[in-house]
């Protein structure tokens, strides 16, 4: 039994890729504010751990309440995107003209190589 374990655990250790994760944003015109990420992509390996700034800036003189939501494309993949710290879904109180930095910290599943949802993502990959 412990050699077969090991051979499950090797054959997940060789089955690591690269994976390319682009950050996209969006914001409602209509609301005073801007939000962007301080990096446009990043080519990570399934299991690694990365962290990403998110900036939001209320471009108005009155306070500002707001709550960032996500959303991964494609479906399929992302319930092995984990994150382990993330602002998502919490109200924010943004004074006049501020900036205030949201970290997102994640991983991506290395079962994501195994899953055969994903077999036409994986293509693409590094």
């Amino acid at each position: 039994m412990f050699l077969k374990r090991d051979i499950s655990l090797n054959r997940k250790l060789h089955h690591h890729r690269f994976i390319k994760i682009e950050f996209v944003t969006q914001t409602d015109k209509t609301l005073p504010c801007n939000f962007n990420c301080n990096i446009e992509q990043i080519t990570l390996m399934t299991g690694e751990i990365a962290k990403v700034n998110y900036k939001l800036r209320n471009k108005n003189d009155n306070y500002a309440v707001d709550e960032a939501i996500y959303n991964i494309t494609p479906f399929t993949s992302s319930k092995y995107f984990n994150k382990l710290q993330c602002f998502c879904y919490n109200k924010m109180i943004i004074p006049p003209y501020n900036n205030i930095v949201l970290p997102l910290v994640f991983y991506i599943d290395p079962d994501i190589c195994f899953d055969e949802n994903t077999k036409k993502y994986r293509q693409k990959w590094h």
